[in-house]
């Protein structure tokens, strides 16, 4: 035996009895292999147990590092909609208060007036539904009068009463060339938002006067916070008319 092939034998020799020592108890396992789900081969000392061993370490750590990955995204999803819940909450707060103070022509300051909610009274209420009334149904001979009780109308109509207010004036457009309406009672029903309104009604034709007419409606108001200068300059008060029923009063026949 040449001295080549002679270290070659004890080296081989001396691997075998390492791996012995190892499955004796001899060493510690490397920390990659508390992770493996590779069964240990029986024979550690061939080809295939030291590639099975480098694919075990590299995917050993490729899931250890995927897991912390994992838990990071968690965490931070986890912060971020907390961030998010905390932004959103603080966004619904009003950081500005606004106040205004009337100054007359000679600059001294009147009250000071704070913006906060509006809640619409009933008096409020009544006096918008008494203008619609005579905005919607009151005709004039005058162009310019009737020009300025359309933009009343437009400004304080919406929902199912503009569909109702156009058939009734498709119907009614024709009749008369001047109407006259005077209200007769305002009453606040059951829910607070219906108004009952009976007022009387007289149409004028080529001159000639026609008979009284009774009305009887009802209208519901809606209320909506202007968002800008444009809103308070159209609607004042921001109540609208957002439906009504209405018809004339049957007259018991006299005898």
């Amino acid at each position: 035996m040449s001295g080549p092939e002679l270290l070659r034998t004890g080296a081989d020799l001396a691997k075998s009895a390492l791996h012995r020592a190892k499955r004796a108890g001899g060493g510690a396992p490397p920390v990659w292999e508390e992770d493996t789900k590779v069964y240990p081969p029986l024979e550690r000392d061939t080809a295939f147990a030291a590639a099975a061993a480098i694919v075990d370490r590299r995917d050993g750590y490729a899931m250890r590092l995927a897991r912390t990955w994992q838990a990071v995204s968690i965490v931070a999803v986890i912060a971020a909609a907390a961030l998010g819940a905390g932004w959103y909450q603080q966004a619904q707060k009003s950081g500005v208060e606004r106040f205004f103070v009337p100054v007359d022509r000679f600059g001294d300051a009147a009250e000071v007036h704070v913006a906060g909610q509006l809640t619409p009274t009933t008096t409020m209420m009544i006096a918008t539904v008494e203008q619609f009334v005579t905005c919607a149904f009151a005709l004039s001979s005058d162009e310019n009068v009737n020009a300025e009780r359309y933009q009343c109308l437009k400004s304080m109509i919406d929902g199912p009463a503009k569909q109702r207010w156009g058939d009734w004036y498709h119907q009614a457009k024709d009749t008369a060339t001047e109407r006259l309406v005077r209200i007769v009672t305002i009453k606040q029903t059951a829910n607070p938002a219906i108004f009952n309104v009976i007022w009387n009604e007289q149409d004028w034709k080529d001159g000639v006067a026609r008979p009284w007419r009774r009305m009887n409606g009802d209208f519901t108001l809606e209320y909506r916070e202007p968002r800008n200068a444009r809103d308070i300059f159209a609607n004042k008060r921001g109540l609208f008319v957002v439906n009504m029923l209405f018809a004339a009063e049957e007259r018991p026949e006299r005898n």
